[in-house]
């Protein structure tokens, strides 16, 4: 395995270990950034895309494909953060091995639009097929 490790993560989950284990396959690199240990825990990005300008990435593996699942994963993330004074503002959302469908591409797209108060800078989707960026639209 080709994970470039600063620590070892408290708990990853059967799909986020999948994703990683693609994406680094298909030829990324990643750091995972571990857990807060504070009390409360602080909010922390899930790791760092070292070959994408070492990019801070909030990973987010949704159970349903749906606008409502996947807006409110990423706005809670962006408001729960910005508590911490953490920014959370580049997002991979992981597919599995399920297709996006035009309309779900269609609203993904208007999220900042949609949700001004949660902004985001960069949105990818990850499914079996590879890494894709959405274009966000103001």
């Amino acid at each position: 395995m080709l994970w470039q490790l600063n620590a070892i993560p408290d708990r990853l989950e059967p799909e986020e270990i999948m994703f990683y284990e693609e994406f680094i396959a298909a030829g990324n690199t990643v750091i995972l950034i571990p857990k807060s240990k504070e009390v409360p825990p602080k909010s922390t990005n899930d790791f760092v895309w070292t070959n994408n300008n070492h990019l801070l990435i909030e990973l987010k593996s949704p159970k349903v494909l749906r606008y409502s699942t996947i807006k409110t994963l990423i706005n809670d993330a962006v408001t729960k953060a910005q508590i911490h004074g953490v920014i959370k503002e580049n997002f991979i959302i992981n597919l599995g091995g399920k297709h996006m469908s035009a309309k779900l591409r269609s609203q993904l797209v208007l999220y900042n639009r949609r949700n001004p108060t949660a902004t985001i800078t960069r949105l990818w989707t990850w499914n079996s097929t590879g890494i894709e960026e959405l274009k966000l639209i103001e």
